[in-house]
């Protein structure tokens, strides 16, 4: 299966660390976002190749840090200047060898076996899209599910505790040549279609946009959850 990050996040809201480093190379307790994301793409067995979409400005960064290949994955970089991330994904599907494909938002930290979301996805075979949910209340693409399905994915939604949390499998016949302006109702459109299945998820999750968030993060990886900086230094 390919996976495809979407790594051309701006994120203005994390100046002044992003006002020279593109949002998934600022420095996490001293490693890059997407270092974190790669050490858990690596250790997958069905991922076999990486697409990422990345900021043109920035290539050589990316590709001084991670290479052509990375664990013995091909990596295919996008530097096409699009709009938003919507844009990007309509525009990266052609890249992307199978129907089904992993996508990875380039600002999450997580510790989850992507082996295992990925085997969830093919017990349904293939029928349906898939969105990792994380039961945490926050303001944001809240998911309404009725089962294992999702109902649609909303901002409003604040009485639900099950967000979308940037780890998602897609097909691509169900996404291709469809418009969106917006990243979110892309998955709000498959759910209104009952083409979305929600698999929750209880490890670690957190998406970063601000420097409060970062913080928070720093925090969590020095105590409760230590041991994913532990897993990184062990293997770099």
């Amino acid at each position: 299966m390919d996976v495809l990050i979407l790594a051309g996040g701006k994120g203005t809201r994390l100046s002044p660390l992003t006002k020279t480093t593109p949002k998934p190379l600022v420095e996490v307790n001293h490693l890059p976002i997407m270092d974190y994301i790669m050490r858990y793409v690596s250790m997958s067995r069905k991922i076999d190749r990486i697409i990422m979409y990345v900021p043109r400005k920035y290539l050589g960064d990316f590709t001084e840090r991670y290479g052509k290949t990375f664990a013995g994955k091909p990596i295919i970089y996008i530097t096409k200047k699009l709009p938003n991330n919507a844009d990007a994904l309509q525009y990266a599907l052609k890249f992307i060898g199978s129907n089904a494909f992993l996508l990875l938002m380039g600002d999450i930290i997580f510790d989850a076996n992507l082996d295992l979301i990925i085997n969830y996805y093919e017990m349904h075979e293939g029928k349906y899209n898939l969105s990792v949910v994380k039961g945490y209340k926050i303001d944001k693409q809240i998911c309404e599910i009725k089962g294992n399905y999702i109902q649609r994915i909303s901002d409003r939604l604040v009485f639900e505790d099950n967000i979308a949390c940037g780890i998602y499998i897609l097909n691509k016949i169900d996404i291709d040549n469809k418009m969106h302006d917006y990243f979110d109702s892309i998955f709000d459109e498959l759910s209104k279609e009952h083409k979305m299945i929600a698999f929750k998820y209880f490890g670690y999750i957190k998406q970063i946009n601000t420097l409060d968030e970062l913080r928070e993060i720093e925090s969590d990886l020095n105590n409760e959850y230590s041991y994913i900086m532990d897993t990184m230094y062990a293997n770099l």
